[in-house]
């Protein structure tokens, strides 16, 4: 499919020059760049295009057939489902738009999604550690919009109670959402200990079936088993 762009031109504008004579520049007349909200579907439209060529050039029929990010329809549930490695994870269907356009696809990157996505597909909450602007939320932010997920951020703070982190888990529980922990380094000892006590709890009720509610929900609601913890 070829998609061509009428790309408008930027008329020659009027400049003052250090003498203070008016005249015409000539670097005004370069053609206009695209929207900014293309871009994110440009670059990965052009990062398909690479890893599909090169797929059908290596004739890959092992792991890094496997590894590649795929989408397939389950008939018999009617449902649509992301596999990342061996693992599957329900899409959301929460519409985020073109996509995050801090997010750059590299090969570090790009290994780095795949583990995240195994690895809440396992209902294993991922930690991820690095330097400020080192695009941790970006690529949470690319994952939310792979799978359709709705991304809910929560900066935690030195005033951060025990109830408000309860009552956030408890409305990503029943909305089905992602919720993604920034700046946990800052929170008290005992909002960390009660939090690592609420994702064990949390992890075991994906594994063993249990009538007592892991976390407690004043309002009366169904719990989604696609809330995450990040």
């Amino acid at each position: 499919m070829t998609c061509l762009l009428q790309v408008p031109q930027v008329p020659l504008s009027w400049v003052r020059t250090p003498s203070g004579r008016s005249c015409r520049s000539r670097r005004a007349s370069v053609a206009a760049l695209p929207s900014f909200r293309c871009l994110p579907l440009l670059l990965v439209t052009l990062h398909a295009r690479d890893v599909v060529s090169s797929l059908i050039r290596s004739n890959v029929e092992d792991y890094r057939w496997v590894m590649q990010l795929r989408y397939s329809w389950q008939a018999q549930n009617s449902l649509l489902q992301l596999h990342a490695a061996y693992r599957s994870l329900d899409y959301g269907y929460e519409y985020n738009g073109c996509g995050s356009p801090d997010y750059v696809v590299t090969p570090l990157s790009e290994r780095v999604l795949y583990v995240t996505l195994a690895a809440l597909a396992a209902h294993t909450p991922p930690l991820l550690t690095g330097e400020c602007g080192s695009g941790r939320q970006s690529l949470m932010e690319a994952a939310a919009h792979i799978a359709g997920r709705f991304l809910l951020t929560f900066s935690l703070s030195p005033f951060t109670s025990v109830a408000s982190l309860s009552s956030m888990l408890a409305g990503s529980l029943v909305g089905g959402s992602w919720l993604y922990l920034r700046e946990c380094e800052q929170a008290s000892p005992v909002v960390l200990s009660a939090l690592a006590s609420m994702l064990l709890n949390l992890n075991l009720a994906h594994i063993y079936t249990s009538a007592n509610p892991v976390i407690q929900v004043n309002t009366a609601g169904k719990l989604l088993g696609t809330c995450r913890a990040l």
